[in-house]
């Protein structure tokens, strides 16, 4: 019975703690996909050369920009 309260005792106090951070970390990656998702979309619908095959320079380089922005976070 004792080993039983200890377990009790671990999932109320650290095993929360885990519990909390796995799903924080989840929600922040979602978040950044999300905005990610969004800045693209952004970058694509103010994009000039979007009839043409080939992106601009200058779109390549945002959207670069972009992926490393929410990588590094």
């Amino acid at each position: 019975m004792g080993s039983l309260a200890d377990v009790a005792y671990w999932a109320r106090g650290s095993g929360l703690e885990i519990v909390l951070l796995v799903l924080g970390s989840v929600l922040l990656t979602r978040l950044a996909a999300w905005v990610r998702g969004r800045m693209i979309g952004h970058v694509d619908a103010h994009d000039d050369s979007t009839e043409s095959l080939v992106r601009s320079e200058e779109a390549k380089h945002r959207h670069a920009l972009i992926q490393v922005l929410t990588w590094g976070c």
